[in-house]
């Protein structure tokens, strides 16, 4: 089992959650991980209450319904697991009808936390509050060395710019 899973699912436990809610494209990357996060779910005592499966093609009609319906639900913890542009519109969406404010709880896989300094502005402020999963590399001397070497290519200012607008509203968990 991914490593990323299991630290979704102790998220879920460390907050006592017992339900919640996967949003995911319906491509075998969306959808190879929920097999998975079912049984990680499931050793913490939690389990998936709702899936929602999004075509990469997903109207704008379609992410209102499914979030709507979301809505009426007692459930109110959300793990997306999708493509960084579907990903920015079902934020978008789900700021512009109120689920992105307390009550609602937020987590991004790591496909999602890794593509989130490259996201536009209204996106990463649309995503406020949204907790990301992804693995910790330990420091070491291999990682510093690495790190000297890649600041000295030419596009790694690229990081740097996306990185300061990205801090205030995100914080990616290194677990």
């Amino acid at each position: 089992m991914p490593i990323r899973l299991k630290a979704i699912a102790s998220i879920v436990k460390a907050f006592q959650w017992s339900q919640v809610v996967i949003i995911s494209e319906d491509t075998e990357y969306g959808t190879g991980i929920i097999p998975y996060l079912s049984n990680a779910l499931e050793d913490v005592n939690a389990r998936i209450s709702y899936r929602s499966l999004f075509l990469k093609s997903a109207s704008d009609d379609f992410i209102y319904k499914e979030l709507y319906k979301i809505m009426t639900m007692q459930t109110r913890v959300v793990v997306v697991h999708m493509s960084e542009h579907l990903g920015a519109k079902l934020f978008l969406k789900s700021k512009e009808i109120g689920m992105m404010s307390n009550g609602y709880a937020w987590i991004v896989t790591s496909g999602l936390t890794d593509l989130y300094s490259l996201m536009d502005l209204n996106v990463v402020e649309a995503m406020h509050g949204v907790l990301g999963v992804k693995p910790l590399i330990p420091k070491s001397k291999e990682l510093d060395s690495f790190a000297t070497r890649w600041k000295k290519m030419s596009f790694s200012g690229l990081w740097r710019k996306h990185q300061t607008h990205t801090s205030k509203y995100f914080w990616p968990l290194g677990i």
